[in-house]
């Protein structure tokens, strides 16, 4: 029996498709939108939702939520962030030890969180184990261990050859690194299960509603628009397929394999009763865990990318890329050479031109995302949320800073960022006009005239003024209430109409004299244009920079005929002489002669293609 290639994923075809839901019945507004249903996007709302259960947030899924990557991983709940070293680099050690803290930390925020909400995940805290079966990967794997230990890591082991063939006996393995910090998860089981309670707590799920264009307070669909003071992109790989952000990011594709369960026999030979996840030292890394049911889930690279940054719909592989990835199952366990691949599937993942994760909230217009984990995006969503719940609650009025806007998890390079961005960590944010509640801010400083020295790039000048901030609509239901609350009957301190209106411009008196407006500066010598002769019948027509008109010979009537420039008196080639074209006959207004053309001068031709 062949392997199962495609179907979206492994993980669906154990746990079964989700019940779809409705999609958007059509024009909607709402506090906080988030595009995306995925860990990122659920998490997101998930916490926004229990810091403000007030909040209307709607989240809009393209085809069901966990179809992307959420759904398709290798279920590695474990501690790595991308883009941890060039953090040190921008932003100093200590900064990028606090990100590591924060990560260590978030692998037991998922667990904790999974066992309040009831999500029965297959959640198994067994640790990471990075294994080096070659001299050069040992090296590596030194430095690599060398390095976390660095960043504050203190729990992780160094292992030598006995020691990791005591945890999982991986064939001809030298040395490893382990670290506590890491965990098995089933990943359909999460997103189907945090979906469930997003969804209990209040927050409207739309899905097979694909979102087309995100533009300042405006989320496109085909359904419909909708429209919220914040719109959250939280879309990883399918980035892309959004109007302006084709080049954002890009779509890298992984491929997996499933094995059919493994019998008692083969456990005892293989090892791997703590059911950590394993990893190798190889550039072309692999990853792997022990499932629920005792099959053994391995990954790595296939197809990386597609032509157009185009991604798959189902998940299906190449078998090329099967037979590597069994490869390299027969690699680290030769007893299993006999053992049948059950399944195999693809999935994408966002990849910014700087391989960092960033958080981002753009405080002029509202629109905010979080993505670019580059693969390690299983706990690492979770950190982005929380982060972009403060945010948002920050610049609402809400709250305050906390400790994850300080992380220096921002200034992604990757990213369309506007002028107005700020990302985490990116000091003084600007301040929007349009309160979700909490005790009226102190009005900001006025903007530098200055324009920002990095166009593109995050703007680290003070806030915005009100009054700019202002001028973006609110949505319909939101902040319109009486005595400072919203329809929703939440209270408002300070409403948009309340703030100190723009100091309007003076008009003149009416006994004033009107001051004749200054006569528009004179053209250039170049640009002046020259007076024309009019042309009559029997006259020879001149060609000039300028259309002229000629006697139509069939209707007797006038028409235009288009002059050469460069040629003639009137603003072209001064020492070029008068050239009569064509001169009427007495008796014959259908023929008359050619005047021959006197020997033109040695003078560049602007039509002549062969000299380009």
């Amino acid at each position: 029996m062949s392997a199962i290639n495609g179907g979206i994923s492994f993980w669906y075809a154990t746990d079964g498709l989700p019940i779809p839901r409705e999609p958007l019945p059509g024009d909607a507004t709402a506090d906080v939108v988030i595009v995306g249903g995925g860990y990122t996007g659920l998490w997101t709302a998930y916490y926004l939702k229990k810091a403000a259960p007030f909040l209307d947030i709607a989240v809009l899924e393209s085809r069901f939520c966990g179809y992307g990557a959420s759904g398709r991983n290798g279920g590695w709940l474990y501690n790595g962030v991308a883009g941890r070293d060039r953090y040190a680099k921008l932003h100093g050690q200590e900064s990028a030890v606090r990100l590591q803290e924060a990560m260590n930390d978030t692998v037991g925020e998922v667990v904790r969180v999974s066992e309040e909400e009831g999500i029965d995940a297959d959640i198994h805290r067994g640790g990471v184990l990075e294994v080096a079966y070659t001299p050069a990967q040992l090296g590596r794997l030194k430095a690599f261990h060398a390095a976390e230990v660095a960043f504050g890591e203190k729990e992780r082991v160094l292992l030598g050859a006995r020691e990791t063939a005591e945890r999982i006996r991986v064939a001809g393995a030298v040395g490893s690194t382990w670290t506590p910090h890491g965990a098995r998860i089933h990943p359909v089981k999460l997103v189907k299960g945090l979906a469930e309670v997003v969804e209990a707590l209040g927050v409207r799920v739309y899905e097979s509603t694909p979102v087309t264009e995100i533009s300042p307070g405006h989320a496109v669909t085909p359904y419909g628009t909708v429209r919220a003071p914040y719109v959250l992109r939280c879309t990883e790989g399918f980035t892309a397929s959004l109007k302006g952000q084709r080049r954002a990011w890009l779509p890298m594709n992984s491929s997996m394999i499933a094995t059919e369960p493994l019998g008692p026999e083969a456990w005892e030979a293989i090892g791997w009763a703590g059911r950590e996840t394993l990893g190798d030292m190889a550039h072309a890394y692999m990853y792997a865990q022990r499932t629920a049911d005792d099959r053994i889930a391995l990954g790595g690279r296939g197809v990386p990318y597609r032509f157009g940054s185009r991604t798959d719909n189902d998940g299906r592989t190449q078998p090329a890329t099967v037979e590597a990835l069994r490869e390299i199952l027969v690699r680290f366990f030769p007893q299993l050479a006999g053992v049948r691949i059950s399944h195999a599937w693809s999935g994408v993942l966002g990849v910014p031109r700087d391989w960092c994760a960033s958080v981002t909230l753009d405080r002029t217009t509202g629109l905010g995302w979080a993505g670019g984990y580059v693969g390690s995006g299983v706990a690492t969503a979770n950190l982005a949320a929380r982060t972009l719940r403060d945010l948002v609650r920050q610049d609402s009025g809400q709250a305050g800073a906390t400790a994850l806007t300080a992380l220096p998890l921002g200034e992604p390079q990757g990213a369309d960022v506007g002028a107005g961005a700020v990302p985490v960590g990116g000091g003084a944010g600007h301040v929007r006009g349009v309160p979700l509640g909490g005790p009226p801010r102190a009005p900001a400083p006025p903007p530098r005239d200055r324009p920002p020295r990095h166009p593109g790039r995050p703007h680290r000048g003070p806030p915005l003024t009100r009054s700019r901030a202002r001028s973006r609509p609110l949505p319909e239901g939101l902040g319109k209430g009486r005595g400072g609350e919203d329809s929703l009957g939440h209270h408002h301190p300070v409403l948009p109409h309340q703030l100190p209106q723009p100091t309007p411009i003076p008009l003149p008196a009416r006994d004033e004299v009107p001051v004749a407006p200054a006569p528009p500066p004179e053209r250039p010598q170049h640009q002046r244009r020259l007076p024309r002769p009019p042309v009559r019948h029997g006259q020879p027509v001149q060609l000039g920079p300028r259309r002229v008109p000629q006697t139509d010979r069939r209707r007797g009537e006038p028409r235009q005929i288009p002059a050469r420039r460069g040629l003639g008196v009137d603003g072209g080639d001064e020492h070029q002489p008068v050239r009569p074209l064509r001169q009427r006959v007495e008796g014959d207004p259908y023929r008359s002669p050619v005047t021959p053309r006197p020997p033109a001068p040695s003078v560049p031709n602007s039509r002549d293609w062969r000299g380009c």
